[in-house]
């Protein structure tokens, strides 16, 4: 946690991972912006222990509260039906 800010910029944990098992990870925050009076990171990214699993970007151009969702777009479907 960033003391001057208030804002968490980095965190370290002990996730479990598909297939792989419980894998220390590091994610560190950035390009923080209000949305809807929320001070919300854009950008966040990080790296596992182990350097075979690389590391990991992600950033978000548009946030949105509220927004509506299609029914079943977070539903997990079978890879092989694909």
């Amino acid at each position: 946690m960033n003391v001057e800010s208030g804002r968490v910029e980095r965190c370290a944990g002990v996730p479990t991972l598909p297939i792989v098992g419980r894998m220390g990870q590091w994610v560190g925050y950035s390009d923080f912006r209000e949305v809807d009076g929320v001070l919300l990171p854009h950008e966040f990214g990080g790296k596992f222990a182990n350097s075979f699993l690389g590391e990991f970007q992600m950033k978000w151009t548009e946030v949105e509260f509220g927004a509506e969702v299609a029914e079943g777009a977070f539903e997990l479907r079978d890879a092989e039906a694909d």
